[in-house]
């Protein structure tokens, strides 16, 4: 008999407990996706000043597409789970006229034209490859972190 009653009960919780228990998994974030292992582009500002980060698109007549805050430190502008940083950077600002502006105080300090490509090492430029950090990240390193610094040297170079 008891073996009967364990063959149509296989699991211990009735539908109502179950539904409870998956609910209570939903709430909690037992499965959210944890933001960390996504390739991610991040803006590290190092000055003491807030930031304004501005990416015009060429073919959407001129209009800021993408704005950020950048407080100092730093400060995440992109992220994509499939494609590689400098590829989010490929598809997001791919043409020669897209632009990156960097305001500060108000008024526009830097002005950076793309697309992505390889200049010096000496070039500290948005759309330089060579001037982002990359490293891996993520619980088994199998994320990709790029990492763009703003200094006072940046600014001093625009005026």
């Amino acid at each position: 008999m008891d073996s009967q009653r364990m063959l149509q009960k296989p699991f211990p919780l009735s539908g109502s407990k179950l539904l409870f228990a998956i609910i209570v998994l939903l709430f909690t974030g037992c499965w959210q996706i944890n933001p960390d292992y996504e390739n991610q582009l991040l803006i590290n500002n190092t000055t003491l000043d807030t930031l304004y980060f501005q990416a015009t698109k060429m073919y959407i007549d001129d209009y800021p597409f993408d704005e950020y805050i950048l407080l100092p430190g730093t400060n995440r502008i992109g992220k994509h789970d499939r494609y590689l940083s400098m590829e989010i950077i490929e598809k997001k600002w791919k043409y020669r006229g897209d632009t990156i502006e960097i305001l500060r105080k108000g008024y526009n300090t830097i002005k950076w034209a793309g697309p992505l490509r390889e200049m010096p090492d000496s070039v500290h430029h948005f759309f330089n490859k060579n001037s982002w950090e990359i490293k891996m990240g993520g619980h088994k390193d199998d994320w990709e972190i790029a990492t763009f610094t703003l200094t006072e040297d940046d600014f001093v170079k625009q005026e």
